[in-house]
């Protein structure tokens, strides 16, 4: 019997085909781990027919297909709403939308595809090393991801506990790395558990294992969050504003006066109006270029916002904002831009950037973003791709340059804050980790962002549950602001304390949550990174020949 299912697994040429497309059907049930649906439980089933594909193959080239099947059936579904920040300009990009829809995930799946390979590559009679490189490979695929060709480390496996608060917990000591590397062990040990074929005595082993992780995992988690309750300043409070402007009328004049009469009218809800006298709002955040112009040069235009905000600002209170910021001479304008001018960079520097202005009218601080949006804010690799006519999704003809100043806001106060622009919060690795060793850690997270790119879609929730587990991996609030939404307040454990939904216009107010210290905001990746080596030792020793007696 074990023969003839061996004969039909690995040799027989009809059955490949039917467990390539198995795996592309687990890949497809596996993008609903993700958000909007957060499915977790479809973990087990899909990991457990991955592993159970290649627990036995010997032909190596299947081995990267069915890797590479599995993730691109996981990536097409769950990055499809990429396409719709085509559509805003679709004369110009519509073209785009099928080479994204699928050309991106394909290219993503190559990571997959070469943990399927490592898999593969180990002697089929050691299934359990087979187990444990799988999530090995995969979480240094997760990693490679980050990172070659600008990185885009969107919905790796983990986050499929983004909704699941006790699971969620281990972020805050291995990052989300070591969050997938759990996930797989677990999920995928079904495939070793059920294979009649291997020694009674072997499966015992890997369950127990499986169990004792169960039990390291979920306690700590169960243990964190009881010693951390919802724990709030009640001297120190926060408003967000989401003016839900459409993403066709962001950059026209119209679009902005309406959008600066939102910001101004939904900062002032509730308060007096009475500009002389001190609100209660200690931090008010606005989203991601909601002001097109540069607030350190355009000063009559900070004076104009600082005294329309005035009312609803404590005497201590800061405005924290996305604008435009220029470095040489530009139009008084970003939206005044042409798009047929020419692109000078030396005589015009854009920056995304975040500004924080006092109650006074002070600019304390700024910050521009470092990580920028490969052909949503610049285009990579210009000087080779120049000839294929490619542009920006954003207009004007300049492309954002990354910021140097990659370190946390100071407000007036003193107190640091940590700024994310946009998709800098789906990298786990914020470089700022230098930060967190001194006397006063930063107080919070500040995300803003404009996701009025990505329409309804799965796009905004997925943003948004990275945000939230970035916050717990370095155990800080999270004051997430969205133009069009999902604008949210949660706590260090992940716990969301107030949320505007997506398309909502709005604003949010509440007490900060204070700060828990995070063992993976000292260490960062260093531990993970210490039990992969760990794991490759163990996997070279359980392959290695037995010597003779």
């Amino acid at each position: 019997m074990t023969n003839a299912v061996d004969h039909l697994l690995n040799r027989c040429p009809l059955a490949w085909p039917w467990r390539a497309l198995m795996v592309l059907v687990a890949g497809g049930l596996a993008s609903l781990l993700f958000q909007p649906t957060s499915w977790w439980w479809l973990l087990w089933p899909c990991c457990t027919l991955l592993l159970a594909q290649l627990l036995h193959e010997r032909r190596r080239w299947r081995g990267f297909l069915f890797g590479w099947l599995f993730g691109f059936g996981m990536l097409v579904p769950s990055l499809y709403w990429i396409s719709n920040a085509f559509l805003v300009d679709a004369d110009r990009f519509g073209w785009a939308i099928p080479v994204v829809a699928t050309a991106l995930p394909a290219g993503l799946a190559l990571f997959t595809g070469f943990a399927g390979l490592a898999v593969v590559m180990l002697p089929v009679g050691k299934p359990v090393a087979r187990w444990l490189m799988l999530a090995v490979a995969w979480v240094v695929g997760e990693w490679l991801r980050g990172w070659v060709l600008t990185g885009f480390p969107w919905n790796l496996l983990g986050y499929a506990w983004s909704e699941r608060l006790v699971p969620l917990q281990l972020v805050s000591l291995t990052g989300i790395f070591g969050l997938t590397l759990i996930s797989l062990l677990v999920a995928s040990a079904p495939a070793l558990l059920l294979d009649s074929t291997l020694p009674t005595r072997l499966r015992r082993q890997v369950a127990a294992a499986v169990a004792l992780l169960l039990l390291l995992w979920l306690g700590y988690g169960v243990v964190r969050l009881h010693q951390h309750p919802i724990a709030l300043d009640p001297h120190f409070r926060v408003r967000i504003v989401q003016p839900a402007i459409a993403q066709a009328e962001k950059w026209t004049a119209e679009g902005m006066r309406t959008a600066m009469q939102r910001l101004i009218t939904l900062s002032n809800q509730g308060s007096e109006g009475n500009q002389d006298a001190a609100g209660d709002i200690n931090l008010l955040l606005w989203p991601e270029t909601v002001v097109q112009q540069d607030l350190s040069t355009a000063l009559d235009l900070r004076d104009y916002l600082v005294r329309a905000v005035s009312p609803a600002l404590a005497n201590d209170g800061h405005l924290m904002t996305g604008m435009v910021r220029i470095n040489s001479f530009a139009p008084q304008s970003f939206a005044q831009q042409s798009d047929e001018s020419e692109s000078d960079p030396a005589s015009l520097q854009l920056h995304n950037s975040m500004a924080a202005i006092d109650r006074h009218g002070v600019l304390v601080d700024s910050y521009d973003k470092v990580n920028l949006v490969p052909l949503g804010e610049y285009v990579p690799y210009r000087h080779y791709l120049k000839h294929l006519d490619l542009s920006r999704l954003t207009p004007g003809p300049y492309d954002f340059l990354p910021g140097q100043n990659d370190h946390l806001i100071r407000l007036s106060d003193g107190s640091k804050w940590v700024p994310l622009i946009c998709y800098e919060v789906i990298f786990p690795n914020l470089r700022l980790r230098s930060y967190f060793g001194g006397d006063q850690p930063p107080r919070a997270m500040t995300a803003i962002t404009n996701d009025a790119w990505f329409g309804n879609s799965k796009g905004p929730y997925q943003h948004l549950a990275m945000a939230r587990v970035r916050a717990v991996e370095y155990g800080l609030p999270l004051l997430r602001a969205a133009n069009t939404g999902i604008s949210a307040i949660s706590d260090p454990m992940g716990r969301t304390l107030a949320r505007l939904p997506l398309g909502q216009l709005g604003h949010l107010d509440g007490d900060l949550p204070l700060a828990v210290a995070s063992f993976y905001a000292q260490q960062g990746e260093r531990p993970i990174g210490a039990i992969l080596l760990l794991l490759l030792l163990l996997i070279a020793r359980i392959c290695r020949p037995k010597t003779a007696a």
